[in-house]
């Protein structure tokens, strides 16, 4: 039995511990040693005992009522309590609450256990007891669980209700509870969890030492919402007890720190490091004055992306690192990245701020940055100069040799041949270089790439002793694409596979349909693609060379520009595609390209534009270019093939020209224009004047600088087709016989 007091007492422990062998359990599942009552005897049929019977249960009932009543009113009282206490009055609180919850509900003993962080020991932290009731917190810290109670810890751990109506009931598996109830002369008892975040932390009891007692749901039920309340409490204890521990470290941490550390609250600075104010040159009292408006530290076109991360942060929301700029007290500019986290500091949300100061480094890079473009600038430049010098040689060579020949036409026209084989590689090298160095945006068609590729691999091969092998999958999709671009991807690409493979083997092209959903490893929109594979079993490329392969001038080869391969990634990301390259050293390298596919409705147009070849035409055909080399020779073209041709110098006498030939019943059925004619009107002028007299006119646009965005999208302007200078007779012919109208009948 346990010895009686002449008064009441209560007590508390500190919280958590190990292990010892005894203690008073509690948590769910009702268990219940009463055995059921008898059912009821025979019905009485007496109609004053009925009355009576009925009498007694309506005053069972409004008992009953009055108790829940009562008893809500004290859990709202003690929530209220408890919710809003001072950190330091929480322990004396929930004494006097266990005081007078123990006394409303008329047992002789209620506590708290608490549980230790992993869950293996409990200790009675709180403890109020009638007079003449003995304490027993002294002797339960750090109770084993498992070794003390282990039918109670199955209960406790699941969190349910431990309802014990008669102890002397407990069944034999609860042999270890009974005892050590028994020895604190316990008869009924009920423990009910303590449940924070999700997670068992304890549990609230109450015990009947003079007499036996069952719980009613009712009673249950809101000894289940003080358990509740009094875990959150005790939870909120322990968070702002670790906070301010926290708080502590950080500022001890914060202080040390060589970054810029800040905290933020309501758009306000409330804590900055001695490194902080160092830096931006302003006093505490100053950058933590509720009236200093932080953004005035942030230099203004870096405003947006810092109010943009605070709301974002306001949201619950993380944020990355990211670079802005600050401005210090004396109009210093620094470069910084800002790493933010939303924290809780004094009870309430908050961001702290690490910065980094980054100024000497952004000085640095920006240096190191320009040596690098001034070299890369430097191998660019002596690049070009070999190359021209030597196409240059080439030709005046070739002309030399030529004018030598007057007496021979045949050996002069061989030599002539030689001299127009190196303008073309000249004109080649123009086009690469404006491709790389300024985008050159693809003038686009639809285009069947089955005999682009055959012709690719046909010259790019020939002469050489190494096989081809062509996987090329059926119904393949047809792109829109710069067909002159396109072939010089293919041929830079073969000729890199060539140089691979300097003792011969083999090279694969394959192409194939590929459709790409949203999240592809290759970052491109959604949609149908075409992927070219271009395969050789060469050397390969070394992992230390692979991120520099498509630098320009950059190889690795005896022979090699080091252009070949820039000018495929730079084609290739104008078109909208990807490139990628797989390699290891000895086995060879594999690149892939993906190119966007046309609309399925072009793969008629496609097939006839690859199947129609450059012809001989009749019509005639107005042509305006400011530079007099050029008329001369384009007329010469145009009148071999058969065209009847006018040359103007500039889009007015063109648009004269144009008007009169219409007067005079002569119309012109093409009209090939410069773009660009310095000091007078342009091709884009000429043609919007000349769509307004006649909305049918069929104008060609030429141009030598490939990048003007008319060259690529040309209809959109107006024009019917295009053709980039420098172009030969059949690349004029070829697309005058694409826009031509026979006017020949009308002469």
């Amino acid at each position: 039995m346990a010895t009686r007091d002449s008064r009441q007492r209560c007590k508390r422990r500190p919280k958590r511990g190990g292990s010892a062998a005894s203690a008073r359990p509690g948590a769910e599942q009702a268990v219940s040693a009463e055995a059921s009552a008898p059912s009821a005897g025979k019905s009485a049929f007496v109609t004053r005992a009925a009355y009576r019977a009925l009498a007694r249960r309506s005053t069972r009932i409004e008992e009953a009522l009055r108790f829940r009543i009562a008893f809500e009113r004290l859990v709202m009282a003690t929530s209220t309590r408890l919710l809003s206490v001072e950190l330091a009055r929480i322990d004396p609180t929930i004494d006097e609450a266990l005081e007078q919850i123990g006394s409303f509900m008329q047992v002789d003993r209620s506590y708290l256990f608490q549980l230790s962080a992993d869950g293996t020991t409990m200790s009675n932290t709180h403890e109020w007891c009638q007079r003449g009731i003995t304490h027993e917190m002294d002797a339960l810290q750090h109770v084993a669980l498992d070794s003390a109670f282990p039918y109670f810890a199955r209960h406790v751990r699941a969190g349910l209700v431990f309802h014990v109506p008669h102890v002397a009931a407990l069944p034999a598996e609860a042999a270890l509870e009974k005892a050590e109830f028994e020895r604190q002369s316990i008869q009924s008892l009920i423990c009910v969890p303590m449940v924070w975040l999700g997670k068992v932390t304890g549990f609230l009891g109450f015990d009947r030492v003079r007499q036996r007692q069952t719980w009613s749901e009712d009673a249950i039920d809101l000894l289940r919402i003080c358990g509740e309340i009094f875990a959150s409490t005790l939870g909120r204890q322990e968070a702002e007890a670790s906070l301010r521990e926290s708080e502590a470290m950080f500022r001890s941490l914060a202080e040390r720190s060589p970054n810029m550390i800040f905290i933020n609250q309501a758009r306000r600075v409330v804590y900055a490091n001695d490194r902080c104010l160092e830096v931006m040159g302003y006093s505490r009292d100053t950058l933590c004055a509720s009236t200093f408006d932080f953004m005035q530290l942030i230099v203004p076109e870096s405003r947006a992306a810092v109010g943009a991360a605070f709301a974002r942060h306001a949201q619950g929301e993380d944020v990355p690192p990211y670079e802005y700029a600050l401005v210090t007290a004396d109009a210093r500019r620094l470069d910084a990245i800002i790493s933010t986290k939303l924290i809780t500091y004094g009870g309430s949300h908050a961001i702290r701020g690490i910065i980094t100061d980054i100024t000497e480094r952004k000085r640095y890079e920006a240096e190191l940055l320009r040596t690098q473009k001034l070299e890369s600038v430097g191998v660019l430049a002596g690049g070009i100069a070999h190359d021209f010098n030597n196409l240059l040689t080439a030709i005046l060579g070739n002309i030399s040799l030529a004018r030598h020949c007057a007496a021979n036409p045949g050996g002069a026209a061989a030599w002539l041949h030689e001299a127009e084989k190196a303008a073309l590689r000249a004109r080649d090298l123009t086009v690469q270089l404006l491709t790389f160095s300024r985008g050159g945006a693809p003038v686009r068609r639809a285009l069947c790439l089955l005999g682009l590729v055959r012709d690719a691999v046909s010259l790019a091969l020939s002469g050489t002793h190494i096989r081809s092998e062509l996987q090329l999958g059926d119904g393949l999709w047809p792109v829109e694409a710069d067909e002159g671009q396109l072939a010089q991807v293919l041929h830079n690409l073969l000729i890199n596979a060539v140089q691979a493979m300097p003792t011969g083997k083999a090279v694969t092209v394959s192409a194939r349909n590929v459709a790409l959903a949203t999240d592809n490893h290759f970052a491109l929109p959604a949609g149908r693609y075409l992927a070219i594979a271009v395969r050789d079993e060469g050397t390969g490329i070394a992992a230390a060379h692979l991120p520099r392969i498509f630098d320009p001038y950059f190889t690795t080869k005896q022979k090699g520009s080091g252009l070949g391969l820039a000018i495929v990634y730079s084609i290739v990301r104008g078109h909208g595609g990807h490139i990628g390259v797989e390699s290891a050293l000895g086995v060879g390298s594999t690149f892939t390209v993906h190119l966007p596919a046309a609309p399925a409705n072009t793969l008629a147009t496609a097939a006839q534009a690859s199947s129609s070849g450059p012809r001989g035409g009749h019509g005639r055909v107005l042509v305006m270019d400011d530079e007099e080399a050029v008329r001369r020779v384009v007329v010469a073209i145009l009148s071999e093939l058969g065209y009847d041709v006018e040359a103007t110098a500039d889009g007015q006498t063109a648009i004269e020209a144009y008007e009169r030939a219409r007067a005079q019943g002569r119309p012109f059925g093409a009209v090939l224009l410069d773009l660009t004619v310095p000091g007078a009107m342009g091709g884009l002028a000429a043609v919007a004047v000349l769509r307004r007299l006649d909305p049918a006119v069929r104008a060609i646009v030429s141009s030598g600088y490939h990048d003007d965005p008319v060259m690529a999208g040309y209809r959109e302007h107006g024009f019917v087709d295009v053709v980039a200078k420098p172009y030969d007779a059949p690349a004029l012919a070829a697309v005058l016989a694409r826009v031509v109208v026979d006017s020949v009948a009308t002469v």
